[in-house]
């Protein structure tokens, strides 16, 4: 079992090649999402300046072309590399951070959104590592912000820092930690954060996996009248693939 580091250093080097539809769908859940937070945000991927936390190798840059900024941060020195790369690629400018995205010297913004896709897990190893994820993203949004990102959801998580081994065909090797869904929104009101939307993948996707839901939090201050205004999540189940 490799550490979050060594596996998206691995698949920065070694694309992974299996779970074809499974990441054809979470492509298209995690689109729609985006869209979703532009709107949330009220602006355009044109005037948008995005903070990519955990970006791994830049999975989600094709789905930001245009954005008017883009910084990523990550520990994995290799994945930056690779993210660099596809940015040139597709003619993107980046900015990129070497270091644990919430400890890292992160530029301060003001930014429209944040991202942490397939990665709020990594922080779940304790309160205060996950704590200071959501204060950076809080200090660095635009009033009216968004974070917007990803969460496996399991009915007993066990509170913080409950490991276990995550493995997805190529793409998934690594340890990662349950994410005590409740407490992190707690913990995110108290960061200036207010949760405005979270729904199952699979509603956007019938081939998404069922466990993993969608979210959006936004800047506390753009809530009207001070009060947490939350929009209904969708429940559900289905087979797992």
């Amino acid at each position: 079992m490799m550490s979050s580091v060594a596996h998206y250093n691995r698949v920065a080097c070694i694309a992974p090649v299996q779970c074809m539809e499974l990441r054809h769908a979470h492509r298209a859940c995690k689109r729609h999402l985006l869209q979703q937070a532009l709107l949330c945000a009220r602006t355009s991927m044109q005037r948008c300046r995005v903070l990519d936390l955990a970006c791994g190798r830049g999975g989600d840059l094709n789905k930001l072309v245009g954005c008017s900024r883009y910084v990523g941060v990550d520990t994995a020195n290799l994945a930056l590399a690779e993210l660099q790369r596809r940015a040139a690629e597709i003619g993107m400018c980046v900015e990129v951070v070497h270091g644990d995205a919430a400890h890292a010297p992160v530029p301060t913004g003001p930014f429209d959104m944040a991202l942490c896709m397939f990665a709020l897990h990594y922080f779940c190893d304790s309160k205060q590592h996950v704590q200071a994820l959501l204060q950076c993203a809080s200090a660095r949004l635009e009033q009216g912000g968004v974070l917007c990102g990803t969460f496996e959801r399991h009915h007993d998580t066990g509170g913080w820092g409950v490991a276990h081994h995550a493995v997805v065909g190529d793409c998934v090797d690594a340890l990662e930690w349950r994410v005590p869904w409740d407490e992190v929104v707690a913990l995110a009101w108290k960061a200036g954060l207010a949760l405005v939307r979270c729904e199952p993948f699979y509603v956007t996707d019938r081939e998404a996996d069922n466990s993993v839901y969608g979210f959006i939090f936004q800047q506390a201050q753009a809530q009207c009248c001070g009060r947490k205004r939350t929009y209904a999540s969708t429940e559900g189940t289905r087979d797992r693939h």
